[in-house]
Order: structure tokens, then C-alpha cells, then sequence
């Protein structure tokens, strides 16, 4: 089996995850829905915990001090995801997508501060056009050729990705002293607790949870189901293709996400305008293109 082929469907997959959020969150919820998708996620993510338990039952094992700091970690994932659903709600996918590359960025900060690894020339320079990419991704030309800066979007996403890279340095911090599957359980017991916490305190999450099922919308929660299963695929595919070629090659295939991002909003804006409508003049596709490419180089920079 040829690995490249394995190792595009991930990306491919996660793009398609992307614009299935801003369909449930454009059209199928009505604009809202941000509470509705976050508890079903940690519904559907309760559902692991007795799978982990069966594969490793020595997951009690795990000290009191690193079992609360691995549920905690649960939480700031499920806090990174709803500041990624805030920004694709009010922006363009083709935008907030690319942005989040800045997430290896902060990672390589964090390992470098508190794990003590150490950053290339090739992965600082690497580092500096992803950063930079994300600023310009947050500029809008307006009608009269003026730019302006999307600082909602650009703050949202990068807060995102702050938090996402946080996680996985504490994932990785406390997976090497008590392994994968142990950490992975404590970690989904952060996020089934978080869907407890924000069902019980907030209300208007709470009733565009409930009004999934007391309005009977089967095609929203058919979505969200869809969704989930779409990019817990993506993982499992991009982990299966780290067994048939170098890790390195695997994440610089992956890196492409956003030029998957940006094919499809085209796609879909041409063919369903109804459901998707990003931004396709000419100036707007080349200018997104241009500084997704420069963001793509950069990722695989970062590689090596």
C-alpha cells in the first residue's frame, strides 16, 4: 500500500470536518448551536472511556495529582474546540483553518520552556512565516481596496491554538510517565465531565442541546454525528499512516489541510451556495492561495 495515499485522506478528511461545523453551525442551528456541538462531543467522547478501560485496565493506577491535571487537560480541549467553533461560526473556514497552523508553533514554545526541547534554525524560520501568514489571513481587503484586520477571528484562533498546544504538551508530559491509554482515559474524563458542567451551567447551551431532540432535529444531530465520526476517521487515519512511513513525511502531508480547506470552500460555494458562501473573487482566492502556501512551507519547515 502506497503510504501517500493513506496519508492525504487525513487532511482531506479534517477539511471536511471543518465545513460540516460551519453547516451545523451556519444552517442546521441557526447561527448558534456552539453549547449544542460541544456537549454532544463530550457525549460521544464519554462513549471511549469504557473502550479504554477494556483495552487497559490498569488506568486507576495513575496517581490522584496527575489523574486531576489529565482531567483538566480534558477540559482545555474541549475549551480549544469551542474557540475554533466561535471563529468558524462568524468567518470563513478557508480562514480560521489556516490560522490554527500557528498551533505547532506554540508547541515548539512550550517544549521548549518546559520539556526542554529545542528549536532548529529550519523550524524558528519555519515558525516566523506561520505566524506571519496567520496575520495576513487576518486581513480583509474591503471593497475599497483597504485592509482591514479581522482582531476577533485572528484572537479567537490563536487562543485556540494556544490552548491546543498547551494540552498537548501536558498530554505528552504526562503519557511518557504513565502511558498512552491511561493518559487517554483521565484526558476523556476531563471532556465527559466538561459536557456535564456546561449542560448543567449554562442555560442557553443547555436548551440548544435539548432542542435537538425535543424539536425532533434529526438532520442536525445525523450531522453532528457524522462530524464526529469524520474526524475520530481523520485520527485514526493519520496514526495508520505513521505505521507505513516516517512520522516527519506523515505531518508534512498533513500540513496541506488548509489547501484541502481552500478547494473545498470553492467547491462548495460554486455547487451549494446555500449551505457554504466563502469568499471566491479572484483577489480573495490568489491572496489566500499565495499566504496559504507560504503557511504550508513554513509546516513543512517546521518538519525538520
Amino acid at each position: 500500500m502506497n503510504w501517500i495515499f493513506v496519508a492525504i485522506l487525513a487532511p482531506a478528511l479534517y477539511a471536511l470536518g471543518n465545513y460540516l461545523d460551519k453547516i451545523l453551525l451556519s444552517k442546521k442551528m441557526n447561527g448558534g448551536g456552539v453549547g449544542a456541538i460541544v456537549i454532544f462531543s463530550c457525549l460521544l467522547g464519554s462513549l471511549t472511556i469504557p473502550i479504554i478501560f477494556y483495552i487497559d485496565h490498569s488506568v486507576f493506577s495513575v496517581g490522584l495529582i496527575p489523574r486531576i491535571f489529565l482531567v483538566i487537560n480534558g477540559m482545555l480541549t474541549i475549551a480549544a474546540m469551542a474557540l475554533y467553533l466561535f471563529a468558524i461560526r462568524d468567518d470563513d473556514v478557508s480562514v480560521v483553518v489556516p490560522i490554527l497552523q500557528v498551533t505547532p508553533v506554540f508547541g515548539f514554545i512550550l517544549g521548549f520552556v518546559f520539556l526542554g526541547e529545542s528549536l532548529t534554525a529550519f523550524q524558528f524560520i519555519g515558525s516566523i512565516l506561520i505566524v506571519f501568514g496567520a496575520f495576513f489571513l487576518s486581513l480583509e481587503i474591503s471593497a475599497g481596496g483597504n485592509w482591514i484586520i479581522k482582531s476577533r477571528t485572528l484572537i479567537l484562533v490563536c487562543a485556540s491554538a494556544l490552548v491546543f498546544a498547551v494540552s498537548g504538551a501536558m498530554f505528552k508530559f504526562f503519557a511518557i510517565n504513565n502511558g498512552f491509554w491511561a493518559t487517554q482515559f483521565w484526558e476523556y474524563v476531563g471532556i465527559a465531565l466538561t459536557g456535564v458542567l456546561v449542560f448543567l451551567l449554562f442555560p442557553n447551551y443547555r436548551k440548544d442541546f435539548l432542542s435537538l431532540f425535543i424539536n425532533r432535529r434529526g438532520k442536525a444531530i445525523g450531522l453532528n454525528f457524522i462530524t464526529e465520526v469524520i474526524m475520530v476517521t481523520a485520527d485514526l487515519v493519520m496514526n495508520f499512516a505513521t505505521l507505513l512511513a516516517p512520522i516527519a513525511l506523515v505531518y508534512v502531508v498533513n500540513s496541506f489541510q488548509p489547501a484541502f480547506v481552500l478547494v473545498y470552500g470553492i467547491i462548495i460555494s460554486v455547487l451549494l451556495p446555500s449551505f457554504v458562501r466563502e469568499s471566491i473573487t479572484k483577489r480573495h482566492f490568489l491572496y489566500k492561495a499565495l499566504i496559504i502556501a507560504v503557511m504550508i512551507f513554513g509546516s513543512i519547515m517546521l518538519i525538520y
